[in-house]
Parts: C-alpha cells; structure tokens; sequence
C-alpha cells in the first residue's frame, strides 16, 4: 500500500509544479490531496505544513475568498496532523475552530458538525478529561438523540 501512496504523492506533486506557483482555482484542492497523501504515509509534520500553505494561500488570494470547504478541511488536516505528532495542547483548539466554521456556515446540523465533534470527544475522553468530553457528547446527542447504542456506550466507556 505505501507505493500506492507513494506514487500518488509523485503524481500530485508534479501537478502542482504544472500550476508554477501560480494560484489556480484548482491549487488548493490538489494540495489537500497531498496533505491527506502524507498523512496517510504518516508524514503528518509534512502534512501539516501542507494544509498550513494551503490556509495561507486561501487567505492570501481573493480568487479563494470563497473555498469554505477548503478551509474547514485544512484545518482539520492541520488538527489531525498535530495530534498524531502528540501537539494535543495545539490540536484541541484547532479543531475546535474547524467545529466553529461549520456552525457559522451551515449550522450545527450539518453531518460535519457532529462527526468533528465525535472526533474531538475522543480526543479530549483520551486525555483523561472525562468531563471536558461530556460537553461535545451533550451537542451531538441534543441533534441526533440518544439511541441504544449511545446508552450501550456511555455505560461502557466508564468501565
């Protein structure tokens, strides 16, 4: 699998290198995919200084001022990236502004909200912060409502 990743990483980066730095509409899309490429590799301080340029460049260049899911999965590229490399302390505020930006776009019930926040319980319950994760748990089941499994869960989980 990893000369799969390999070879797809070589062919993005010979796509952008045809863009010659110059912004393109399609530029962050194919930067994405190379972030997500090396993250998959486990590359995930490479993949992070990716999705930080791709950040850069949505803000630096009116063509982009639009590319909302752009942004919102840079940040979440960023986000994973650093709580692979163990930069909790980094990674929790980041996805909270990722969770932030698809409230304000498209509000909570978008089926993004509730899985970010699924990821950030993880984290935050992970950490030990057993209350800290309650508050994320809390917003999810208000939009979804409990169901079976959800009770199954919560009973497991403090095991």
């Amino acid at each position: 699998m990893r000369g799969c990743h390999l070879e797809e990483e070589l062919l993005l980066r010979d796509l952008l290198a045809q863009f010659g730095g110059i912004p393109r509409l399609l530029a962050p899309r194919v930067m994405l995919n190379l972030a997500h490429n090396l993250d998959r590799q486990g590359r995930h301080d490479e993949a992070e200084e990716m999705a930080l340029e791709v950040l850069s460049q949505l803000q630096g260049h009116e063509i982009y001022v639009w590319r909302i899911v752009e942004r919102i999965k840079s940040t979440e590229i960023i986000s994973r990236s650093q709580f692979n490399q163990g930069k909790t302390l980094a990674a929790e505020p980041v996805m909270r502004g990722a969770i932030e930006t698809i409230v304000d776009q498209w509000g909570i019930q978008h089926s993004w909200g509730p899985g970010f926040m699924y990821v950030l319980e993880g984290w935050v319950r992970g950490w030990g912060r057993k209350e800290d994760a309650n508050t994320p748990r809390r917003e999810i089941e208000e939009l979804t409502g409990k169901d079976e499994y959800d009770e199954w869960f919560v009973g497991a989980r403090d095991l």
